[in-house]
């Protein structure tokens, strides 16, 4: 008896032991991808990050072994482990230099007068208050004469696309003024009649209810 006492106990334990470990996996992980971000600092407290692909984006609020806080503009504080953001794309705001370049485009028609379409947006830009100075950078399109650069971008499904490179001091006020140019260039773009692009799609029932052409030697009605 105890003999069968000491194989149900150990066999337990065994049990135990796997399901302890698959549980303690998860926190290990994050522990070592913890020790990895303190080691390697790809962020610091106090950073302005935007992590992976769904956009989360905030302030490195606190930094431990098994999360991470960040606090979003919503003044949510977001607590993500620390294996999650190991794996993910981080975008670094405040590393090196808060000063942004933002992009900001318009889809016009492709009728539209262009250079009228830039000259307004370039005006807008540059009466805007938290507009700065480009500094001297070499992985833009800019040309360092200009004060506000625009560039025609993409021409596609019978659209253009304008794209402006607007710099301000840090990514938060360059997020304002990129709607307050929104709302400023469109308010300018429909006082002087510049045509906005208009999406081309083809309605698959509009085929269905199409009249099928006359058969070969049938005379159309």
């Amino acid at each position: 008896s105890l003999r069968s006492l000491a194989f149900t106990f150990f066999a337990g334990a065994g049990i135990l032991a796997v399901v302890i470990g698959f549980a303690a996996q998860k926190a290990l992980s994050d522990i070592i991808s913890g020790i990895f971000i303190v080691a390697f600092k790809p962020f610091r407290v106090g950073d302005m990050i935007q992590a992976g692909e769904a956009g989360v984006f905030g302030v490195v609020e606190d930094i431990n072994l098994r999360h991470t806080t960040i606090l979003s503009f919503e003044n949510r504080r977001l607590v993500i482990p620390n294996s999650i953001l190991g794996e993910e794309r981080i975008v670094n705001s405040s590393i090196r230099d808060e000063r942004t370049c933002e992009f900001i485009e318009f889809d016009l028609a492709l009728h539209t007068d262009v250079n009228m379409a830039m000259a307004l947006m370039q005006h807008r830009a540059l009466l805007h208050p938290s507009r700065i100075v480009s500094p001297t950078v070499v992985n833009t399109m800019e040309i360092p004469e200009e004060p506000v650069t625009v560039r025609l971008v993409k021409i596609h499904e019978g659209a253009i696309t304008l794209r402006m490179y607007v710099w301000a001091n840090d990514p938060v006020m360059a997020r304002r003024m990129h709607y307050d140019l929104n709302q400023a260039v469109l308010e300018d773009f429909l006082e002087h009649n510049i045509p906005f692009a208009l999406p081309i799609r083809r309605s698959i029932q509009a085929d269905h209810t199409r009249p099928n052409p006359p058969a070969h030697g049938q005379a159309a009605k």
